[in-house]
């Protein structure tokens, strides 16, 4: 009954508004919101429409001016942690009045995601990013290709936490942050920490051993074959079909063949050399890591790894002339607020009997865009009215 009520209600105001459009009054309408296309399991159907018609649905009521639809994306997306993430995220236009016709104002709104089990949302993260690197693989000497390598810390997925706002507002939020134009939270079960930090001598290993493992692969491709000294037969025996082809279709094929092998060998010392540079550097790094790990104290090494580098995993260091300074400089202190800090999750905190799906933390992601006085109040309206206390309720233990 209450649904057809407000289904009567939209479609009287939408009538109203309609036949005498005034943009004060657009203003002042109740948010329109629709449903959109999803695909989540049942399971997922089932805590996404908890989570819209107890949490967000009641603080998007309280809100005018806006039109939008929001649903939930599920599927079967695993986390590094051996999760189901789901989210459901929402983009609530301002609306327009034009020739007594409501619009929607492209760029202009809210965007809501709610995010279970992971911190990636529709649109971007300014919570916590997953921290990868690239290295090359070779086949052959003159055959790589890029790969994209997660990085982990005892078979744990390390992640860049972005830096933390402070607040008296949310004393139980897990994480929060403030940014230009929105905010973001993560709602934790209590008693038990989601985050632990990577100490500094931790991260230092991490990357020693990234570097270590892309200074083999240099390795690798410079004692290839193809990068060997190699006689006439060798290449008679290598590049068989190509050479007869050769002998089939030029005029002189054999003065081709030899000016071809010749090419071939005078760019070989200057590949192996460009290999070479890349292994003495890499080198150079380990050995400077090691260096460090072993000349500094226990205190420094054991501080959380807060740097403002969100590739320091793989980050090349060297170049200075006080090389204790070059690893230093990537480190900031706490008490900056301006840099993330590398963390994994805490498997203590997870609970490996209850369902994948089920919500274990959860990513809020308020925005707004534009800078109307519209969108700012809705904004303001629909985190007064957002129930952050029973979201929180929801996380099973």
């Amino acid at each position: 009954m209450k649904k057809i009520c407000l289904l009567f209600s939209i479609l009287l105001f939408k009538s109203t508004v309609f036949a005498q459009c005034k943009q004060n009054e657009v203003d002042e309408m109740p948010t329109i919101y629709s449903k959109g296309n999803s695909n989540p399991t049942v399971e997922q159907d089932k805590w996404m429409t908890t989570i819209f018609t107890t949490i967000v649905e009641p603080a998007l009521k309280s809100t005018k001016g806006l039109r939008g639809s929001w649903e939930h994306r599920g599927g079967f997306e695993i986390t590094p942690e051996g999760l189901t993430k789901s989210l459901l995220g929402s983009y609530m236009f301002t609306l327009g009045c034009k020739n007594n016709k409501l619009y929607e104002k492209h760029e202009q709104g809210l965007v809501l995601n709610f995010t279970l089990n992971s911190f990636q949302s529709i649109y971007k993260s300014d919570i916590a990013q997953e921290c990868s690197h690239e290295e090359t693989r070779w086949k052959k000497f003159d055959d790589s290709k890029t790969v994209y390598i997660e990085d982990v810390f005892k078979g744990r997925q390390v992640y860049y936490l972005q830096p933390a706002s402070e607040t008296k507002d949310y004393p139980n939020i897990a994480f929060y942050r403030k940014t230009g134009d929105g905010e973001y939270f993560v709602l934790t079960k209590p008693g038990v920490p989601l985050f632990i930090p990577l100490t500094r001598r931790e991260a230092l290993e991490i990357n020693k051993k990234n570097i270590t493992s892309m200074m083999e692969e240099h390795k690798k491709a410079a004692a290839m074959p193809g990068l060997q000294p190699e006689t006439k037969a060798d290449y008679e025996k290598r590049m068989a079909k190509e050479f007869a082809d050769y002998r089939s279709s030029l005029p002189d094929p054999e003065k081709f063949i030899n000016d071809l092998i010749k090419q071939l060998e005078d760019m070989k010392p200057g590949m192996k050399k460009q290999q070479q540079f890349w292994i003495d550097m890499y080198t150079k790094q380990v050995e400077l890591i090691t260096n460090y790990l072993k000349n500094t104290p226990a205190t420094e090494l054991d501080k959380p790894c807060i740097t403002g580098n969100t590739a320091f995993l793989s980050a090349s260091f060297g170049g200075n002339s006080d090389e204790v300074s070059s690893i230093k400089s990537n480190f900031q202190n706490v008490e900056d607020g301006k840099y993330g800090i590398l963390v994994t999750l805490n498997p203590v905190y997870f609970n490996k009997t209850i369902s994948k799906t089920a919500p274990k933390f959860m990513s809020v992601e308020l925005r707004i865009q534009g800078n109307s006085a519209v969108a700012l109040k809705a904004y303001n309206d629909f985190k007064t009215n957002l129930d952050l206390r029973k979201l929180q309720s929801l996380l099973l233990k």
